[in-house]
């Protein structure tokens, strides 16, 4: 009994065509009724009873909850706009049309996208990753068991919460505070990716105005070094001990008057600044610490306090930050490789305006497992020589701070680790003569806190939390808008595969969405540059004859006029030719429908190994056409083929391809040559 009743008060009683009960529980629908209608709400309770009778009411909780913040999410996107693959999908399960498989599976990677965020609260109000992995999984399971009921089609399970590879917004992507933009319409990959270039360049006019305002200081301090009325080192060190207890305004003496003058505060601090240069190694210290006494710590809080003397002898966490975000920018590095970089990262002399950059790696030997420190490039990130736009170049950067980090790589070497090997370090804690450290973990939260802090009013970057980790899905978003294939943004990224990239960097719904409509666009043109030759029977496919011809004429426009349908004459046939070719299947149906024939998956094969074989240079002599026409049935024939291996045209598809091989060995049959 699918609907059971209940005697119990404090139960409560099922509503027919609401909700239902069933293994002594209850299951709420009727919040979806206003948003799809009873006649797809009803059906989908007797289904949803039907499938789940007999799993334990705990995990059909979970299922029954999911589905339904699935469905009132889809619904609200559908609202907000009802052009996008949320829109058909929620106009087509209302009317109880099956959607389309590309569309259903847009909107749930969407939604996974969403819950795989763990700053994004806009559906789940908890940031508990096992909480989100364990809801994305519900949703995952109960749309594929309810997809034989034919309410929507069978898709792929959603992208799990895979530690590591869930994907990282760019900055574009950010909104108030952890949460989340995601941009509608037809140009929401554009407005995404201009977002991120705004963002982008407003971080690294504002990290490199900061790596030049400490640099200013750190320079002053080096003038006030070089001044040639300094007392000698034993001078001011007779006078540093000659300060009594009662501070330096109380001090009293000739010698003391003479090396620290009251009233000329810059030969005061030239004198400081020499004796902490020649004595700790510009180490600041406090009284408490093995160089300082209480005396000189009165002397230094005297002329500034120990941060305001560090900065003239030494980079701050500051600079640091700010040097580290401009190379990122450049560089596209992530963090890790970008803490790692050696301390002389130049590999070699510059070369067209840009040199590869070194980063430290650290192996154990065997069996004593010793600690051997090598130094290696980092693939795909290059140092610039000039950046147009900008005050610095990701050279000056690195060299400012190579110089403002000298005395704390003497004080690192004398330490005896390997401190003094990287280019980004700083002293442990909050003082200034403390242990010297890579910058990582805490040090560097903390810093990018007071940097999000020091932001708050940015017209820009305010109120937005952004991390560093934000900047490299950022660097590669934008490189990939140029010509919007992520195969570049592999070699760029150095990634072994695309679903790194494409995973972990790329997987925006603006992204994806831009994608499919390229592949529905290259669909539509090809459809009309065949059938327009027979409009009279272009009605069967339920599109008007203006609009074919208005594909028909884009198809013209990207060379798809030149498709031919003789294969005798066709100078870039995929297949050999033969005797006829029918001009228009007699089912028009049949031609938007890909049979896994033998001979269709060796011209599928013959299609993708020639479209494969001159991306290239396509990328290099006319990426705009390659962009516009052949990008998109790159994509297309590469989803067919991934889909056919998962399939149980596995094997035919292995046939295929060794017919293939076999016939382009023998030049009885020629790979597709785009134009």
């Amino acid at each position: 009994m699918l609907n059971e009743q209940t005697t119990d008060p404090h139960q409560t009683e099922s509503v027919p065509g609401q909700s239902i009960r069933f293994g002594g529980s209850f299951y709420e629908f009727g919040q979806l009724i206003p948003l799809f209608g009873s006649d797809f709400v009803f059906p989908l309770i007797i289904y949803f009873a039907e499938e789940f009778y007999s799993n334990a009411p705990s995990g059909n909780a979970k299922r029954n909850l999911g589905l339904r913040l699935f469905l009132t999410w889809v619904a609200r996107q559908a609202l907000a706009a009802p052009l996008s693959a949320a829109g058909r999908v929620h106009e087509q399960l209302s009317t109880r049309v099956c959607p389309s498989e590309v569309d259903m599976t847009e909107v749930a990677e969407t939604y996974g996208d969403i819950i795989r965020d763990l700053g994004d609260l806009s559906i789940l109000d908890s940031d508990d990753e096992t909480y989100r992995s364990t809801h994305l999984d519900a949703v995952s399971a109960t749309l594929r068991r309810l997809a034989p009921y034919e309410l929507w089609p069978l898709m792929p399970p959603i992208r799990r919460m895979s530690r590591g590879t869930s994907h990282i917004p760019a900055l574009g992507q950010l909104g108030p505070g952890r949460s989340k933009v995601v941009f509608e319409g037809a140009d929401a990959y554009a407005r995404s990716v201009e977002a991120s270039k705004v963002r982008m360049a407003q971080l690294r006019r504002i990290a490199e105005d900061g790596l030049i305002e400490e640099f200013e200081i750190f320079e002053t301090g080096k003038k006030l070094l070089a001044r040639s009325d300094i007392s000698d080192l034993a001078t001011i060190t007779q006078a540093i001990k000659s300060l009594t207890a009662y501070g330096f305004n109380k001090s009293e003496g000739e010698l003391i008057d003479e090396v620290f003058p009251k009233n000329d505060p810059e030969l005061r601090l030239a004198n400081l600044l020499t004796y902490l240069d020649h004595t700790t190694n510009g180490a600041v210290p406090t009284a408490r610490d093995p160089d300082g006494s209480y005396g000189l710590d009165c002397l230094i809080r005297a002329c500034g306090g120990g941060s305001f003397i560090n900065s003239h002898l030494n980079g701050t966490k500051r600079a640091l930050l700010c040097g580290q975000l401009v190379v990122m920018i450049d560089t596209g590095l992530n963090v890790q490789p970008a803490t790692d970089l050696a301390a002389e990262p130049f590999d070699g002399e510059f070369r067209r305006g840009s040199v590869n950059l070194l980063v430290n790696q650290v192996t154990k030997t065997r069996p004593e497992a010793k600690t051997v420190f090598s130094v290696v490039p980092a693939e795909g990130a290059e140092a610039l020589l000039n950046v147009p736009g900008f005050k610095l170049s990701t050279k000056s950067a690195i060299t400012m701070w190579q110089e403002m980090s000298l005395r704390m790589r003497c004080r690192a070497r004398a330490q005896n680790d390997n401190a003094h090997r990287y280019l980004w370090i700083c002293g442990k804690g909050s003082g200034h003569c403390g242990v010297i450290q890579t910058f990582a973990g805490t040090v560097a939260k903390s810093q990018m806190n007071l940097l999000r802090d020091e932001l708050a009013d940015d017209p820009i970057l305010g109120g937005i939390e952004f991390t560093r980790q934000n900047i490299r899905p950022t660097y590669l978003a934008i490189r990939n808008s140029k010509h919007l294939d992520s195969q570049v943004v592999v070699s760029i990224a150095n990634h072994n595969n695309a679903g790194t990239t494409f995973g972990s960097y790329l997987s925006s719904a603006e992204y994806r969405q831009a994608l499919a409509s390229l592949i529905r666009n290259f669909q539509n043109q090809l459809e009309a540059a065949i059938l327009v030759t027979d409009i009279s029977r272009v009605v069967q496919l339920g599109v008007d004859a203006e609009t074919i011809v208005g594909r028909a004429e884009e198809a013209i426009q990207n060379g798809l006029d030149e498709i031919l349908f003789d294969a005798s004459a066709a100078k870039t046939s995929a297949i050999a030719a033969t005797p006829e070719v029918e001009l228009v299947p007699d089912s028009l149906e049949s031609f938007l429908t890909f049979e896994p024939t033998h001979e269709d998956l060796v011209a599928l094969i013959l299609v993708k190994k020639g479209l494969e074989a001159d991306e290239e240079r396509f990328l290099v002599a006319n990426p705009d056409r390659w962009k516009n026409k052949w990008m998109p049935g790159l994509a297309l024939v590469t989803a067919t083929a991934a889909r056919l291996e998962q399939s149980k045209y596995k094997v035919a598809l292995k046939r295929a391809l060794t017919s293939a091989e076999q016939g382009i060995s023998s030049g009885k049959l020629r790979i597709f040559v785009p134009w």
